[in-house]
């Protein structure tokens, strides 16, 4: 369960990460890198798709500056996915 998040860092069930993380279906905390630091690409999000979720939250950071591009949102929808 997220218990705080502030910039820079997010606490879960007592651990504080300071990178981005990916919360996967079964609830296991991995680091999730992206090609671009502020930004999702078709890239940053594939093994995601193959995981067929319902719904799929991103995270924008603490003042909204990660961005999710056209080409993702079309791919996630394409999927069937509610972003």
């Amino acid at each position: 369960m997220i218990k705080d998040y502030q910039f820079g860092k997010i606490k879960i069930n007592g651990q504080i990460y300071d990178h981005d993380i990916l919360i996967d279906l079964d609830g296991s905390i991995k680091s999730w890198w992206r090609r671009e630091s502020h930004s999702v690409n078709q890239s940053d999000i594939k093994e995601i798709l193959l995981k067929k979720p319902r719904i799929l939250v991103i995270g924008t950071g603490a003042y909204a500056v990660a961005k999710v591009s056209d080409e993702a949102k079309n791919l996630i929808q394409k999927n069937g996915i509610e972003l």
